[in-house]
């Protein structure tokens, strides 16, 4: 596996697609931030309104991680990339488990460089509270887990699609579409037990525990127990898209 990955992580090195996606994100979030500090004396000219965007919207992390996930994988069908691996002796759970660790780290070292360039130009322009800082610093270790499990899902639908673009409406599917069809049914059905299903996808969870007005921000991971309950979705997602992976790559390689 070891070499494997290796070998992923050098195509990534050297390809321009993270580069490009890291490049623009850190520029577009410095330009945003540079842009409200240009307003005057409005309620938006703060860091609580910049930050607040990112943590009021806590699956960002989740959709940022399946664009990555399509940036350095996105092409491995089209380009035959599993078929040169399995002639090369590699088995196919090791080439899962390989792609989502290379994909997983490199997707954490462009989160710091986009994320200091965000918190850094909003310090640097905006007025920021302690509040703000915290809120934003606790929503990283929160979504890491629930955002790599993200990211394990795109691996997996995106090689199981044949088009890219399929791929991804079958994530959001996934990821979306059936947590909250499921809360909309339960409240159709009035089934508080279906209501507690629905309620374990981060999804609905999230949408339902954190709030951000230009009053203050109420957030799921400022407690001990939140933070817990992000940390255990996101493990429980990365078991299940592990076990789901390696069996859907060892029969790929059959």
């Amino acid at each position: 596996m070891l070499n494997y990955m290796k070998s992923e992580g050098y195509r990534i090195l050297h390809s321009r697609g993270m580069y490009l996606f890291i490049g623009i994100t850190a520029a577009a979030v410095f330009f945003l931030n540079w842009l409200l500090s240009c307003q005057g004396q409005i309620p938006y000219a703060t860091a609580h309104f910049s930050l607040g965007m990112l943590v009021g919207s806590p699956m960002l992390y989740c959709y940022m991680a399946l664009l990555a996930a399509g940036i350095m994988f996105g092409e491995d069908r089209k380009n035959g990339m599993m078929k040169n691996a399995v002639v090369y002796g590699i088995t196919g759970p090791v080439i899962f488990m390989g792609k989502c660790m290379v994909g997983i780290f490199a997707a954490a070292c462009s989160l710091i460089v986009i994320m200091t360039a965000y918190v850094g130009s909003a310090r640097l322009f905006l007025p920021m509270e302690e509040m703000e800082l915290r809120a934003v610093l606790l929503e990283i270790p929160a979504m890491s887990l629930i955002a790599g499990a993200a990211m394990m899902l795109g691996i997996l639908v995106l090689d199981a699609v044949e088009k890219t673009a399929a791929g991804i409406v079958v994530w959001f599917f996934l990821v979306i579409g059936i947590p909250r069809g499921l809360l909309y049914l339960s409240h159709v059905l009035q089934s508080e037990l279906l209501k507690e299903a629905a309620l374990l996808f981060p999804e609905n969870f999230l949408a339902e525990e954190v709030r951000v007005t230009l009053g203050g921000y109420a957030i799921l991971w400022d407690t001990p127990q939140g933070m817990m309950k992000c940390l255990v979705s996101g493990a429980a997602g990365i078991l299940v898209f592990t076990a789901a992976g390696i069996l859907a790559f060892r029969k790929k390689e059959l």
